[in-house]
């Protein structure tokens, strides 16, 4: 009730009696209806209150709902990931056998075809094979080309193999030359080696030059120091262009290095 309805009921009453119970009882509704609308006030705001706290805590399940989703996909994403690396290396770990198994095919027929020309060459005099003998040459021999080493002797090949001679990388097409004078003893292609001319110079000693693009030479041919005798180029499954060359003793590895002129920076020939 208003206070134009308070004077209304003042003014409509005769009796000053009943004027003051009214006033009373308009008094006693008028706090009643204070203090319903303060009570109802309290409800409203502390309803307003938990709504925004419900509103709160909503949006913050949907945050870790969304986190735990993201998570979730980053897990798979990285179990795809390892699955996909797990069989990658398997595969790796598969072919590098097959490839391990090959080189040593490889080293193996390289090792019977030194015996073999070895024993075939055994009859030939050494001073007919050249005039300067080849032992006192260590350290003074020319590189068969110029070039840059890649992999050097002793170096990890794969698995227990090492490099028993040297890789120089070089342009295709560049002349290879004989590092000494003697006898061409094989020129062919030889797995795993491309085509491959080996120089017998007596004493037990050769030199190999594997990977070639063209050969000059034939089995029986004399070959002089710094005679050309091949082309650089990729044969044998090379990826990168050049040469191998390496010196063997009785058929065993020995380090070009110490047999060869001086290595600058890598850099030889």
């Amino acid at each position: 009730m208003g206070r134009q309805e308070r004077l209304r009921l003042v003014l409509d009453q005769d009796d000053p009696g009943e004027i003051s119970r009214l006033l009373t009882y308009y008094d006693y509704l008028n706090r009643e209806r204070v203090r319903r609308v303060s009570d109802i006030r309290r409800r409203l705001q502390a309803l307003r209150q938990t709504q925004k706290a419900l509103e709160q805590e909503q949006a913050r399940l949907a945050a870790l709902e969304q986190a735990q989703r993201e998570r979730k996909r980053a897990l798979e994403a990285e179990q795809l990931t390892r699955r996909r690396l797990v069989a990658k290396l398997a595969a790796e770990i598969e072919g590098q056998g097959a490839r391990l198994t090959r080189l040593q095919r490889n080293e193996q027929q390289l090792q019977l075809l030194l015996r073999n020309l070895q024993d075939a060459l055994a009859d030939i005099p050494a001073e007919t094979v050249q005039q300067t003998p080849f032992p006192k040459m260590r350290g003074k021999l020319p590189w068969p080309v110029k070039g840059v080493i890649r992999k050097a002797f002793g170096d990890p090949k794969i698995g227990q193999l090492r490099w028993d001679g040297v890789m120089i990388a070089a342009p295709e097409g560049r002349e290879v030359r004989a590092v000494h004078a003697g006898r061409v003893a094989f020129a062919d292609w030889l797995r795993g080696f491309g085509l491959l001319l080996i120089v017998d110079h007596g004493d037990g000693y050769m030199t190999l030059y594997g990977h070639n693009q063209s050969l000059f030479k034939e089995p029986g041919d004399w070959v002089q120091k710094g005679e050309t005798i091949a082309t650089v180029g990729d044969t044998g499954g090379r990826r990168e262009t050049g040469i191998y060359f390496a010196i063997r003793r009785n058929g065993k590895p020995v380090d070009p290095l110490r047999w060869c002129r001086r290595v600058r920076r890598g850099k030889v020939g």
